[in-house]
């Protein structure tokens, strides 16, 4: 066979469902004109390394499909290829499509958290004329959003002289009634920050940086390209301070927009960005980038995906903390989003989660914090569970 390159789709799935599962979806999908599919078995030879050979096809996909059966679930080299599918989603390398059979999305869920916000789709007997649509539209997007990620940024339609409205994609409008008292910032001015925070001198770059956060505030700083591409600078750099900086102008920008009532914004920091953020989250890292990271997935997501997620965040922390100075400053900020975020569901899904935390857990520090954190809730909040 000669070896290609595949610009599309790439299949991750347990061997176990390759004849009942797999398969007749993938006949299903080329029978909708879905062709550039990479898929093990027609990819890999005996003298091939499977290895290398798996790593050209994550490498050269656009939309991972991870088809999730309990099969899936229980294998290490499945496993294996989503960890290396969710590395590749957090950095806007590639999109992911779940599907799943003979398993509910609550299962996966509890397995694979950080796969939350995904929108999960059922694999049918039949073939899936919507499933199609569904997996269409990802591919387009997925090639637009990893080749030009600031696309759907519109940078040229809005004029306040013209128009109260923000343009979306030439499709939608969305009302706003402009705050006069909140400008708007020129191109230039963005671009020489830009340029000027890539330099070496630490003392030109913090000054920029300073610019940047103080406009993030006070500024539209989402209609020019260039404040998108100083946010990514920022957020996708190894060191601390400017992974600091860029999620303080993310979150300061995602503030501004969603009390100006424009929608996009928020939606483009969710395609760009929202993965590198739940990993953000996580508690391994210092309290203020997972606080700010969270802060901001509270602007940008709906109130239940936010909250699963951040319950993950919280039995993580009760698992890995290890320092109790560090993990009770961690609960306290907890404690504060559970006091905005309280409901009924939000209540009985946290205690749930908590009872089967204490349930599993081999480590005795994880047990009593859990038991503590649950008789908290419990006492406070009892009332919601009962009414």
């Amino acid at each position: 066979m000669t070896d290609r390159k595949c610009n599309g789709i790439f299949f991750s799935h347990a061997s176990e469902d390759k004849e009942k599962v797999v398969e007749p979806l993938i006949e299903c999908l080329e029978s909708g004109g879905i062709s550039n599919i990479w898929y093990d078995k027609n990819e890999i030879e005996e003298e091939h390394s499977i290895i290398r050979k798996i790593n050209e096809g994550l490498s050269t996909s656009k939309i991972g499909i991870i088809v999730i059966t309990p099969n899936f679930i229980g294998k290490h080299f499945t496993n294996w290829e989503l960890e290396c599918l969710l590395y590749l989603m957090i950095y806007n390398k590639i999109r992911l499509i779940p599907l799943m059979k003979n398993i509910n999305r609550e299962q996966i869920i509890e397995k694979y958290p950080l796969m939350n916000p995904l929108l999960f789709k059922e694999i049918l007997d039949e073939c899936d004329e919507k499933l199609i649509q569904h997996i269409n539209k990802y591919l387009q997007k997925g090639n637009s959003l990893i080749n030009q990620p600031n696309n759907e940024i519109i940078i040229d339609e809005y004029n306040p002289k013209k128009s109260n409205n923000y343009s979306i994609d030439n499709t939608k409008l969305i009302s706003n009634e402009l705050n006069p008292l909140i400008s708007d910032i020129d191109k230039e001015t963005l671009a020489k920050i830009y340029n000027e925070i890539q330099k070496n001198s630490t003392i030109i770059k913090e000054i920029n940086i300073t610019k940047i956060q103080t406009f993030s505030s006070k500024r539209r700083i989402w209609v020019h390209k260039e404040s998108w591409d100083i946010i990514k600078y920022l957020l996708f750099s190894e060191n601390e301070e400017d992974l600091k900086n860029g999620l303080y102008v993310l979150g300061e920008m995602v503030k501004l927009a969603k009390s100006e009532k424009v929608f996009y914004v928020l939606r483009n920091v969710e395609e760009l960005f929202l993965f590198k953020l739940i990993d953000f989250s996580d508690p391994i890292n210092r309290n203020r980038i997972s606080h700010d990271a969270l802060n901001v997935l509270e602007i940008i997501l709906d109130s239940n995906i936010f909250f699963n997620i951040f319950i993950s965040v919280l039995i993580k922390s009760m698992e890995d903390i290890t320092n109790t100075e560090e993990y009770t400053h961690f609960i306290q900020f907890f404690f504060r989003k559970i006091e905005t975020h309280k409901s009924k569901y939000n209540i009985s899904l946290i205690i749930d989660r908590l009872e089967k935390l204490i349930e599993k857990t081999s480590k005795d520090y994880t047990k009593l914090r859990a038991k503590d954190f649950a008789k908290i809730i419990i006492q406070d909040y009892e009332h919601l569970r009962l009414c």
